[in-house]
């Protein structure tokens, strides 16, 4: 392993990671098929996929072009109250399934 390689999973190893982020990846690297669990996959290491705006928005704004949201997705209104909370419900929602 040559001295870039090392110093990067070193610096990987020793990031900083929140405890509630820590079970959550631990979570979703679990319930990945075995096939799937290769070096490259960042589901499970790096991120748990874009589950956080299911509940609330058809379509959220980091504009995956693989989406599989429908056309019509980005014309829900995405201000007032009502999003708030369903914002905290689908968050509060994905604390109670992957703690």
């Amino acid at each position: 392993m040559g001295l870039a390689q090392t110093l990067t999973r070193i610096e990987l190893e020793t990031r900083p990671i929140h405890p509630e982020t820590r079970r959550a990846l631990a979570i979703r690297w679990s319930e990945l098929p075995e096939h799937a669990k290769t070096p490259n996959q960042l589901l499970g290491r790096c991120a748990v996929g874009c589950e956080g705006t299911h509940g609330v928005f058809p379509k959220c704004n980091l504009t995956c072009s693989p989406c599989y949201h429908s056309a019509d997705a980005n014309k829900v209104r995405i201000d007032g109250d009502h999003t708030v909370d369903n914002v905290a419900r689908q968050m509060s929602y994905l604390r109670q399934i992957r703690s």
